[in-house]
């Protein structure tokens, strides 16, 4: 939707399956999918958002924001503030590292996505 300069977003999505979680914690944080909902701010080119994971979703906070900034004249760095807890005992500091390690792989790909797609288009 949008509202002046500012679109927002809600999206659905389901990460691989967790392999490098030990059973009975891969067991607790269940299925990892979850709904993003985000903001868009087209005047200041930040874009918010919120993660609502489907397991443990009163006891998880996942949220941050994003913006490209320019870095030379044809280069740009995006910038990811990202902030998550779980708050279950022994287990959680585990399950933000798995969170956290699959948002950084996520962003190595699209990073490498739009590389690719930069040099095809010729920008």
């Amino acid at each position: 939707t949008h509202e002046g300069d500012v679109r927002r977003r809600k999206l659905f999505l389901e990460p691989p399956p967790a392999a490098n979680l030990p059973g009975p914690v891969a067991k607790l944080a269940g299925d990892l999918s979850w709904i993003e909902e985000g903001t868009h701010d087209a005047k200041t080119g930040l874009y918010r958002f919120v993660a609502k994971p489907s397991s443990l979703p009163d006891k998880t906070r996942i949220e941050g924001t994003i913006v490209c900034e320019p870095k030379g004249e044809r280069s740009i760095e995006r910038v990811t503030n990202t902030l998550v807890e779980v708050k279950v005992f022994v287990v959680g500091s585990m399950i933000e590292k798995m969170v956290l390690d699959d948002m950084r792989r996520s962003n190595e790909q699209a990073a490498a996505f739009t590389t690719r797609f930069v040099k095809e288009k010729g920008w």
